[in-house]
């Protein structure tokens, strides 16, 4: 058998209470130092998301893990459509996933691709262009804090596959669905459409109430046991938030030291010891981002350049030198 070494929400709860004097547990905690862990955790993933530059950088780093791909599928004669909410900006162009040899659809800015569309604003066929612009309407809510739509032109007149990437906003998840209560005993056992994630040592809100998970069962998944609240009803909507945070194992030592860089910031204490750390993590957490990208091979050079003619065309030359005497310098 093997352990997973990646930082799971359970573990940062335990490293973060512990350096506030909390203790460990995280069900012993009272209410506001509940708030406190989970806003210094919540920042410290921030900070680590979106990392400041590193001493002698000049802008922040782009994580190569939250450059993910995607697939969109035309609908005939539609022309906007909407962006998984994680979406932060576009990578390239669209390419069609399951045609080969055909052009990309080239991304331009919205300005842009409006005066190329004024030429045939009605025309259909092949996209050719795309722009992202943010969502209109004003549904703004938590879980998605801001979202783009993407139009195409021409208007598609068929279904096409369009592969793209782009880089993701992280956000803190969580699924959400009502449960059945089975029976009433000592801990509440329930069932539900439970995430795969959700495990023992999970967090679940209900009621505004946090619970334990206690166990899960392996041969009935839906049934699961709550811990560490009152009693709760039939159809009671519940929240819970996942334990495994992306970044895995190669990040999990610079997660924590951010999130510990924060809580040092708002110590009684100065001290910089963890924010040192941070930066230390920080830069190689980079290296190993960056080397997860990195081509061995850059291709085959065509324009000669390493040819002995070009290094040796000046190798039989005479250099006369006049005005001073040798091994001087006027």
């Amino acid at each position: 058998m093997t352990m997973q070494l990646g930082l799971t929400r359970t573990e940062l709860r335990e490293e973060v209470g512990r350096f506030l004097g909390y203790g460990r547990d995280y069900f012993l905690y009272n209410q506001s130092e509940k708030d406190d862990v989970n806003a210094w955790i919540r920042r410290g993933l921030r900070q680590f998301y979106s990392p400041p530059p590193v001493p002698g950088g000049v802008k922040s780093h782009e994580w190569n893990f939250l450059k993910p791909s995607a697939t969109i599928a035309t609908v005939v004669d539609q022309v906007a459509y909407a962006l998984p909410a994680t979406t932060g900006s576009l990578i390239g162009d669209l390419e069609f996933s399951t045609e080969q040899g055909k052009p990309a659809v080239q991304v331009l800015n919205a300005q842009r691709f409006e005066v190329v569309k004024s030429t045939n604003p009605t025309r259909k066929g092949r996209p050719s262009y795309a722009a992202v612009r943010p969502a209109t309407g004003s549904d703004i809510t938590p879980d998605v804090p801001f979202s783009w739509t993407m139009d195409l032109w021409p208007t598609p007149d068929a279904v096409y596959t369009l592969k793209y990437n782009y880089a993701a906003i992280q956000q803190d998840g969580y699924d959400a669905g009502t449960i059945t209560v089975t029976a009433d005993q000592n801990c509440t056992i329930a069932n539900g459409a439970w995430p795969s994630w959700v495990t023992k040592g999970s967090v679940i809100t209900i009621n505004g109430v946090e619970y334990k998970v206690g166990s899960r069962d392996s041969t009935q998944s839906v049934v699961i046991v709550l811990c560490g609240g009152p009693t709760v009803a039939a159809g009671t909507s519940f929240l819970v938030q996942s334990d495994e945070l992306p970044g895995g194992t190669q990040h999990a030592e610079t997660i924590l030291a951010s999130c510990l860089a924060i809580c040092e910031a708002y110590g009684e204490t100065a001290s910089s010891r963890f924010r040192e750390l941070f930066v230390e993590r920080l830069s190689a957490s980079i290296a190993i981002d960056s080397q997860g990208v990195t081509a061995q091979n850059l291709g085959q050079n065509l324009d000669h350049s390493d040819n002995p003619s070009s290094f040796n065309r000046f190798a039989d030359f005479d250099v006369t030198v006049y005005g001073n005497p040798p091994g001087t310098i006027s």
